[in-house]
């Protein structure tokens, strides 16, 4: 008959040796535990910063489209804007105007501000009359500036949070908040 027949199950295993005995191992067991490796899965800081970005690009998606331009005497809004030359122009004959901005991609074209989702004129400089007329369309060319100025235009951006260019929003690029701008590229908050 083996000596652990006639014990019970509590009694089985247990050592003769006390509590002695029993302290060490549990010292031993703590021990053992605090120095094995530890592994832990952490998000990427750049994975968390381009998770955040997209968060904060798409809600500014559900925000009402701003004005591409603001104008001096306009009170600033939360939206990323940058100056540029704008002028107001008005056609001869007719009392209504409307503004353009310096096209900085083409020297000495301007583009309307439209609030439409359509293709905004371009109008270039008739000789520095004061003059201009719709470079796309020659017939259309009666004029004036009455005002020159600085703006404020609204700057763009793609779903990544990268910078495509100014002017009237589109399906692929479109404005965000300053403070959403100030999460995807801290050092603007600086300026």
């Amino acid at each position: 008959m083996d000596e652990n027949e006639h014990k019970s199950v509590g009694e089985v295993g247990r050592d003769k040796s006390g509590p002695e005995v029993s302290r060490t191992r549990r010292r031993l067991v703590k021990s053992a535990v605090a120095a094995a490796p530890v592994v832990l899965t952490l998000r990427s800081g750049a994975a968390l910063a381009n998770a955040s970005a997209y968060q904060c690009i798409e809600k500014n998606q559900n925000e009402p489209t701003p004005d591409v331009l603001l104008g001096p005497e306009e009170e600033a809004d939360m939206w990323v804007r940058e100056s540029v030359q704008c002028r107001q122009l008005q056609q001869q004959g007719s009392d209504d105007s409307f503004w353009v901005y310096e096209d900085r991609n083409s020297s000495g074209q301007w583009i309307e501000e439209t609030d439409d989702l359509i293709e905004p004129r371009i109008f270039e400089d008739q000789g520095g009359s004061g003059k201009m007329r719709n470079a796309k369309d020659e017939s259309d060319n009666n004029y004036d500036v009455i005002s020159e100025r600085t703006c404020e235009i609204l700057v763009l951006f793609d779903a990544e949070g990268n910078r495509v260019g100014i002017g009237q929003p589109e399906a692929d690029a479109m404005p965000i908040t300053g403070s959403c701008w100030a999460s995807i590229d801290p050092a603007w908050a600086d300026m």
